[in-house]
């Protein structure tokens, strides 16, 4: 009798040890599964996407291409707002400035925040934005009339020297890309020029086109069109070599060996790039998802088309990189202020 007690007992205990290890068990499980499904509540809202030059140009360009497709993969729009003045520096301070919750995104260049900071008193640095990606790799054509008597850089600098002309110039602010490789080609030509400053290169082609400037340095986002009409030439692009994209203009660096001018800049890169970044307080996990998604919009077949169309050339390269890569230009452009005295009156 007290054997059977006994073993009664036993088999209660075993019950209750299986019931508490089950519970045990179901309330890990669910504590696990709670973490592993919990999904960033992000973006439940349209998102603001800082363009620090005027409508038209290729920034803009660049920003409108992106938030055509982006809704497709995010979820939700992207609403551009341009915030144009003083070489880019007035939109850019606003996106580093911006409450750092994934709502406000700035689409920044090299010389916006690799320059403009060695030139002026700014509210911003490198160091204040957190970095997404960057998006296009953006090229300088020379470009003249397309009735110019230009029709080589030879020509450029034979007639301006022989005739002791001054060439107006024109780009979209003082040291930005554009204003940085005609301070190092007519630098080193001895060419006299009037420097004239737009809002956007649209506005520097328009001015071109109308007989208002002789020259300047702008992007095949903007140009290709009069290039392939006859209103535009070009005599050579700031590149060490040749792009497929215009296979038949020469680069500066050729045309300046050429006419026996040695300069360190003969074949520097003078290219603008393009990048997407957020205040530096925003949440990793908010730019760990941007991240993400604008590759795929990058990736996407109709963004890759329309940069096609565009004559834009995709280029990735992701957070830290961006960094150092930024760094290394202040480095150069710190240099250059210097050779040139870029930024002094």
């Amino acid at each position: 009798m007290k054997k059977m007690k006994f073993n009664n007992l036993l088999l209660v205990l075993a019950l209750i040890s299986i019931i508490l290890v089950g519970c045990s068990s179901n309330k890990n499980q669910a504590q696990g599964s709670s973490s592993k499904d919990t999904k960033l509540d992000y973006p439940t809202k349209s998102i603001n996407f800082i363009v620090p030059f005027a409508a038209g140009g290729s920034t803009d360009t660049v920003a409108r291409g992106i938030a055509e497709t982006a809704p497709n993969i995010i979820g939700q729009s992207m609403v551009v707002v341009n915030r144009p003045g003083a070489s880019g520096t007035i939109g850019t301070a606003e996106g580093a400035k911006a409450k750092p919750d994934g709502y406000t995104i700035n689409l920044v260049t090299g010389t916006s925040l690799a320059m403009q900071p060695l030139l002026k008193d700014l509210n911003y640095t490198i160091d204040d934005f957190k970095f997404i990606s960057s998006v296009v790799y953006n090229p300088l054509l020379l470009v003249v009339d397309g009735n110019s008597p230009y029709d080589s850089i030879q020509d450029l600098i034979g007639h301006a020297k022989a005739n002791d002309q001054t060439l107006k110039v024109g780009h979209p602010g003082v040291g930005t890309v554009n204003d940085i490789a005609h301070a190092a080609f007519f630098n080193s030509t001895g060419i006299k020029t009037s420097n004239i400053p737009f809002k956007a290169n649209n506005e520097s082609i328009a001015a071109i086109i109308g007989g208002h400037i002789d020259i300047a340095a702008v992007h095949p986002m903007e140009s290709s069109e009069y290039l392939r009409d006859g209103k535009l030439k070009a005599l050579g692009i700031f590149t060490p070599e040749r792009l497929d994209l215009f296979p038949d203009v020469p680069t500066i660096g050729e045309e300046l060996t050429k006419a026996g001018i040695d300069s360190p800049y003969n074949n520097y890169d003078f290219s603008a790039w393009y990048y997407l970044a957020v205040p530096k307080e925003t949440p990793d996990e908010v730019v760990n998802f941007l991240r993400e998604n604008m590759k795929s919009v990058l990736e996407d077949e109709s963004f890759k088309k329309n940069a096609d169309n565009l004559k834009m050339t995709i280029r990735l390269i992701e957070g830290e990189e961006i960094t150092n890569q930024l760094k290394e230009m202040e480095k150069t452009n710190e240099t250059m202020i210097k050779d040139f005295g870029i930024g002094k009156e």
